[in-house]
C-alpha cells in the first residue's frame, strides 16, 4: 500500500471523472456509493465510501477523506457573498449593528493591546467568540501561511523514474511541439509518466503525462504536476491538468531565494509551467510558475523586491495580476507586467513563444494607483519577434517600460477619506510611517487602511480595530503584513494627537 505524508490525504476533492473510473456501486439504500480508492491505488477492494447526500467521502484503508467536487461547488454557491447577504437579510433577529455587514467590535482585543501584552502573533482563538463580517477575497488576506508538506513520501523516487522515461518518449515529442528544448527541460526536472504509470491512477491518460515537480524555495519536492500529452482538441479539458492529492508548491521555486540572482533582479511570475519554461528558454531564468492564478504565497516572496507578472492573456489572468500588483505596491515592491500586446493575440506566453510572436514592446501605464510613473530600474529584455528569441538588454539602455510604485510617501493621504470618523488619525499615522527607514511598514499600514481598518480611542490610548474586516481577516492581514512589528506600530500610534 502506498504511504502518504501526514496530512496529505485530508480534505481532498473527488471529481466525477475520478469517481466514475473507480467502479462505484450503490449501497445504503441508494444514499451512498462504494468504490475503489483513487488515492492509494486499490484495485480489488471497494474501500472508498461516498455519502451522496452530503458529498463527503472516506477510505477505510488509507484514511483519505474529503468532499466531491459537486458538493464543494454547492457549498460555494450557498455561501457566496450574495447568498449570505440575502440570507442575513431574511433573518428577523439581526441587530442594527449587523445590518451594515460589520461586526460589533466593542469587546474585541485590538492589535495594539494584543501586541503589547504578548510577543506571540495574535491568533483566531483570541477572538473566536466575536461575530464575523463578509469575506474579502484578495491576495492580501486569503493566502495561507501554512508550510506545505510533500504530497507523498516517495516523490523523489517517483520523479527520478519519470525523468528516466522522458528520453525517446511521447513526452519528448510533446516538449518539442511546445518549443521547449529537451536539455533545458531535463535540467529543470521534467519527466514523463507513460500510460498506466502516473501515480494518480484515477487520472491516468492513454498517451501519458509530462511530469513537472512542484517545490518550495528550499528545493523540497512538494508535489508533481502532470500535463496530459496531446493537443487541446485531443485531450478533454477536464483531463489536461493534474496534480497528486495534497499540498502544492511552485515550479522553480528556488528562484525566489537563489543567491545566484542579484537582489534587485526581477522575478517573472507565470501561471503555467510551460509559460515559465518558455521564458527560461529565452534567458529569463528568474522565473516561476505558481500553477494557477490562486497559488500566490506572500510568505515566500517577502525578500523579493521586484515582480513582473506574466499571467495568461485572458480575463481571469489579467484580473489576477492587477489584484496581485496592487497589493505588491502596497507592500513597497516594484511591479512590472507583460502587456497584452506582448502575447501577439495568443492566450499565454507559451503559445506566443511557439509561433514566434512573443514580444515585450513598451506598454502604456496601467492605472493601478493615482500617480503611475515610469521607472528605468528594471530593464526589460528585447525580442526578435520573427524568431521568438529574447535577449538581455544592455545595461545602458533606458527601459521605456510601464512600471509602477506607490506615490511619494511623504505626500500620501488617507486612502479611505470616506471613513470620516478617523480619517484625521490615519493622516497622521501614515505621515509618521512615511518617515521610517522601512518602507514596508508604510505599505502595510496603507494596505490595511484600504481594506477598511480603523483607529479608535479607548481611554487615553489610540488602537487599531478591524473596521470593515471580520476579526479573522484582521488577524490574517496583521500576521501577513506586520508580524513582529507590534511595538513599532504602538510607537507610531503614540505620536498621534487625539
Amino acid at each position: 500500500m502506498v504511504s502518504f505524508a501526514r496530512g496529505s490525504n485530508e480534505n481532498l476533492t473527488l471529481t466525477q471523472i475520478e469517481l466514475n473510473s473507480c467502479h462505484p456501486v450503490r449501497t445504503g439504500g441508494g444514499n451512498s456509493l462504494r468504490a475503489l480508492c483513487p488515492y492509494h491505488g486499490s484495485d480489488h477492494q471497494r474501500s472508498l465510501r461516498v455519502n451522496l447526500i452530503t458529498g463527503r467521502f472516506e477510505c477505510f484503508a488509507c484514511g483519505a477523506w474529503g468532499y466531491t467536487e459537486d458538493a464543494r461547488e454547492k457549498w460555494r454557491t450557498d455561501h457566496s457573498p450574495q447568498n449570505v447577504k440575502a440570507s442575513a437579510g431574511r433573518s428577523a433577529g439581526r441587530s442594527a449593528g449587523h445590518s451594515t455587514g460589520r461586526a460589533d467590535l466593542a469587546g474585541l482585543p485590538s492589535t495594539r493591546q494584543v501586541r503589547s501584552e504578548t510577543s506571540n502573533p495574535i491568533t483566531k482563538s483570541s477572538i473566536s467568540n466575536q461575530p464575523t463580517a463578509r469575506p474579502v477575497p484578495t491576495p492580501l488576506l486569503r493566502q495561507s501561511q501554512k508550510r506545505p508538506e510533500p504530497a507523498r513520501n516517495d516523490l523523489p523516487e517517483l520523479l527520478q523514474g519519470y525523468q528516466t522515461a522522458l528520453l525517446g518518449s511521447r513526452g519528448e515529442d510533446y516538449l518539442h511541439q511546445r518549443k521547449i528544448p529537451l536539455d533545458l527541460a531535463r535540467q529543470y526536472g521534467v519527466g514523463y509518466a507513460p500510460s498506466g504509470k502516473w501515480a494518480h491512477f484515477a487520472r491516468d491518460w492513454k498517451y501519458g503525462r509530462v511530469i513537472v515537480p512542484h517545490t518550495d524555495p528550499d528545493g523540497r519536492i512538494i508535489n508533481l504536476y502532470g500535463r496530459a500529452v496531446g493537443s487541446k482538441d485531443d485531450v478533454p479539458k477536464e483531463m489536461r491538468h493534474d496534480h497528486l492529492p495534497g499540498d502544492k508548491g511552485y515550479f522553480n521555486a528556488m528562484a525566489l531565494t537563489n543567491l545566484a540572482f542579484k537582489a534587485d533582479e526581477p522575478l517573472y511570475i507565470c501561471e503555467g509551467v510551460f509559460d515559465a519554461l518558455s521564458l527560461i528558454a529565452a534567458g529569463l531564468t528568474r522565473t516561476i510558475a505558481i500553477i494557477g492564478v490562486n497559488g500566490w504565497r506572500w510568505d515566500w516572496a517577502r525578500n523579493v523586491s521586484s515582480l513582473v507578472f506574466a499571467l495568461d492573456n485572458d480575463e481571469t489572468g489579467q484580473r489576477a495580476w492587477r489584484e496581485l500588483a496592487r497589493v505588491s505596491k502596497l507592500k513597497g515592491k516594484k511591479v512590472g507586467f507583460l502587456p497584452v500586446e506582448a502575447y501577439g493575440g495568443c492566450k499565454d506566453v507559451n503559445e506566443a513563444w511557439q509561433i514566434g510572436k512573443l514580444s515585450l514592446e513598451p506598454a502604456p501605464p496601467e492605472i493601478l494607483s493615482p500617480s503611475p510613473i515610469r521607472e528605468p530600474e528594471l530593464l526589460p529584455p528585447t525580442v526578435n519577434s520573427t524568431q521568438g528569441v529574447i535577449s538581455s538588454s544592455s545595461a545602458d539602455r533606458t527601459a521605456d517600460w510601464a512600471l509602477e510604485r506607490l506615490p511619494d510617501r511623504t505626500a500620501d493621504r488617507d486612502p479611505r477619506p470616506d471613513l470620516v470618523t478617523d480619517s484625521h488619525f490615519w493622516q497622521q499615522l501614515l505621515e509618521c510611517a512615511s518617515c521610517l527607514v522601512e518602507p514596508e511598514i508604510f505599505g502595510a499600514l496603507h494596505g490595511l487602511r484600504c481594506c477598511g481598518v480603523q483607529i479608535t480611542q479607548r481611554g487615553s490610548t489610540l488602537i487599531l480595530v478591524p473596521g470593515e474586516l471580520s476579526p479573522e481577516e484582521y488577524v490574517t492581514a496583521w500576521n501577513d503584513c506586520l508580524s513582529g512589528r507590534g511595538k513599532l506600530v504602538d510607537g507610531l500610534l503614540a505620536q498621534i494627537e487625539p
